[in-house]
């Protein structure tokens, strides 16, 4: 909760700021503004007021989060949805499946999975990592006992098959497509090389340079194929 907490405070604190500097200095909704907590560059004030303007996602948002292209409103209701996870999960208890998109730092989401099971299973991490398993639509898992379930997650440039369990192609005119729920079960390295296409993860399609993680996904074609086509995992949608 630290992130969203963080993100609220900078999201609260640049529209004060941008009122402020429209000449409404006073109160927001009946609170005091602290003139010590705006942010005192006009420049990203102005920055910040555009973006809203455009309806865009101003950058210093996106820098304590990650990039996106989603329009604002989108966005927020997006962001609304994530924190109510999380309210959930702090009042409610552990889910039984994390939504993924949720953790504004999904690598340090897996690091904690390994972790937990590092400490009840002493031995070094390189001998331990996390094997991913897509998982039957109405598969029942024993999440306690098998691992960590987690959904949310979308295929670009490829489709899966929840009959024959394979990465395929999509359908025409149609790029992108959901994921079914992952199964996260920290397991031994095996010498041995798996088949299918080591497909990389990212947070949107802002890929950045390199990806979170990598899921290898069944398919009967071969890596080259999917490479070409630019098949990845994402995060976060565009819209």
């Amino acid at each position: 909760m630290k992130g969203y907490n963080e993100l609220l405070k900078m999201i609260m604190n640049s529209l004060k700021a941008a009122k402020n500097y429209v000449g409404e200095v006073g109160t927001v909704e009946g609170e005091k503004v602290d003139e010590n907590s705006l942010i005192e560059d006009n420049t990203i004030v102005e920055d910040v007021m555009n973006a809203l303007r455009d309806l865009k996602v101003p950058i210093q948002w996106q820098r304590k989060t990650y990039a996106t292209r989603k329009p604002l409103m989108n966005w927020f209701k997006n962001f609304v949805n994530k924190v109510e996870f999380m309210r959930t999960w702090v009042t409610e208890g552990e889910p039984k499946t994390f939504f993924a998109p949720a953790f504004i730092s999904f690598k340090g989401f897996l690091s904690s999975v390994l972790r937990l099971y590092l400490k009840d299973n002493p031995v070094t991490t390189k001998c331990i990592d996390i094997e991913f398993t897509i998982l039957k639509d109405t598969e029942d898992v024993n999440w306690k006992k098998e691992g960590v379930v987690i959904n949310g997650l979308h295929l670009i440039n490829g489709t899966w098959n929840s009959e024959s369990m394979r990465l395929e192609d999509s359908p025409v005119g149609k790029i992108r497509s959901k994921l079914p729920s992952i199964l996260l079960k920290p397991t031994f390295i095996s010498e041995e090389t798996s088949k299918g296409y080591l497909c990389p993860v990212y947070r949107s399609t802002e890929k950045g340079n390199e990806p979170i993680v990598c899921i290898r996904l069944p398919t009967d074609k071969n890596d080259e194929y999917w490479i070409l086509k630019e098949t990845v995992i994402v995060l976060e949608l565009d819209d």
